[in-house]
């Protein structure tokens, strides 16, 4: 589920990848873009704020990503206890957020308040998840992983899966 997809023209890109293959992958959004049709389909999107998640069914979502879509949130418990309803057990959050001392010169002009991962760190800890953030390193931005309690045993930690992302990205740019 991506959160806050705008066209969903990212995530049917997803879709459509190799990486893509054999997953459902649906999408929130405020707005009933016309591009969407062609991209993800209304079929796969809910018109719906990540503080309610409507229609989306309890436990039904095994993975959500939220890029620069968390940070504007109204109420980051209410968005924590949504996305907890929809998630399965052992089923994830991976989020982009701006980093925390951000001075983004549009967010100032505009009076924007952006909502840190601290604050979702905090909320996803209160129902028993596990936690962790990417380091910036000299990017504007943190990423966020929360897991959900309750799934496979011995499955990976979030600290696990931020270390493999970090080492994918720095094998990356390696390659380049």
């Amino acid at each position: 589920l991506d959160i806050g997809a705008g066209s969903t023209r990212a995530i049917s890109e997803i879709a459509k990848s190799k990486a893509g293959t054999g997953l459902d992958f649906k999408a929130t959004v405020l707005n009933r873009n016309p591009a969407i049709e062609n991209n993800l389909g209304f079929e796969n999107v809910y018109v719906t704020s990540v503080e309610t998640l409507r229609g989306i069914a309890d436990q039904s979502i095994g993975g959500i990503i939220a890029v620069f879509s968390l940070p504007y949130v109204v109420s980051p418990a209410l968005a924590a206890k949504s996305i907890d309803r929809v998630l399965v057990p052992g089923g994830g959050v991976k989020a982009w957020l701006p980093f925390e001392d951000s001075n983004d010169k549009k967010r100032v002009e505009k009076g924007t308040t952006y909502r840190s991962y601290k604050e979702f760190e905090a909320e996803f800890k209160k129902l028993g998840y596990d936690c962790e953030y990417l380091e910036r390193d000299g990017l504007i931005l943190e990423v966020f992983l929360a897991i959900k309690p309750g799934g496979r045993p011995g499955g990976p930690s979030a600290r696990e899966l931020v270390d493999i992302d970090m080492q994918t990205r720095f094998d990356r740019e390696l390659n380049t």
